[in-house]
């Protein structure tokens, strides 16, 4: 499924839920290869488009769709996520997605949760 970033910052809340649901639904499907590509091309839109407020609530809302879903998918989706960020070539892209991640995670409500559930798989030390 193409995205375009652009568009998605101009939908409402409820429109970027459901894009951004099926975006990740669709990656489930996926080959791990092809689900860390995709987030590749998600984190490269974002370093270039996005404020760091906008970067950190699409992060946010990414992580609470993922996180209502079954601990397989969480699992799943999770690794490739991150897997995306560990192989980025360009290290200031790098730099901008963990830390606007990292201040997602901690603007969620279950915060303790979505630490414990990343431990829990080893995605997290």
């Amino acid at each position: 499924m193409e995205i375009n970033y652009q568009e998605l910052l101009k939908m409402s809340n409820e429109e970027r839920k459901e894009t951004m649901t099926k975006f990740l639904v669709e990656l489930l499907g996926k080959k791990e290869e092809d689900q860390i590509n995709d987030f590749q091309n998600m984190i490269g839109h974002m370093v270039k488009e996005y404020n760091d407020s906008e970067y950190i609530d699409l992060c946010k809302l990414c992580l609470e769709i993922i996180y209502s879903m079954d601990e397989k998918s969480t699992k799943s989706i999770m690794e490739a996520r991150l897997e995306a960020q560990f192989e980025l070539e360009d290290l200031f892209e790098r730099k901008i997605d963990s830390t606007n991640l990292l201040k997602a995670i901690q603007k969620m409500p279950a915060k303790d949760h979505v630490i414990e559930i990343l431990k829990k798989y080893g995605i997290m030390p």
